[in-house]
Order: structure tokens, then sequence, then C-alpha cells
């Protein structure tokens, strides 16, 4: 039986860029223990006997041209024109995570 302490959920709350009050922390804490508890579980089974790889439909995956439709070069010059930051044709964002580039 698996128990988060609260240092572990503040660990997780941060790394989800969470502010959380204590009553929330505490809230977390038994939902995620359950969450882990419930996987365990889930492990102890044996599940190799079974087979749930095959398809009762028949269905095939369908696939299409890789095509981009819709926007004229010229359009696409001008727009890569205006942008502020690019390095020759591709444009500059700021990062997801920490704000580089």
């Amino acid at each position: 039986m698996t128990q988060l302490n609260k240092q572990q959920i503040e660990h997780i709350a941060h790394l989800a860029r969470l502010n959380c009050t204590d009553e929330e922390l505490a809230k977390y804490s038994e939902q995620l223990t359950d969450i882990l508890n419930f996987v365990e579980q889930l492990s102890e089974k044996n599940y190799a006997e079974h087979n749930y790889d095959y398809q009762v439909a028949g269905l095939a995956n369908k696939t299409r041209s890789d095509v981009v439709e819709g926007c004229p070069e010229d359009m696409r010059d001008v727009t890569v024109e205006a942008f502020p930051e690019k390095n020759g044709d591709l444009l500059q964002v700021p990062g997801v995570f920490g704000g580089k580039k």
C-alpha cells in the first residue's frame, strides 16, 4: 500500500506548476494515493493469457497524402518577413519550458 507524503505531493504540484493550499495538498495526497494503489492492484494481475490485440469490426487504418493546401506562397513570405524573430525561414518563439528560445 503506497502512501504519498506531503513533500512528495508538493514536489508533484511544483512539477505541474500548481500553487496549492494545504487543504488541496491533503486532498490531492489522498486522491493520488488511491490512484497509485489501484495501479498496484492492476500490476498484480496476470494478463498474459489474454489476447486483446484483435479487431472485431475488421477496420483498417486509412491514410491520406500529406499535402499543404490553402496558403499562397506570397502569404507565407509576408508572414515570415513580418515575424519579429526568425532564423532563416524558421520562426522563433519563446520556449515552453524555461522561457528560452
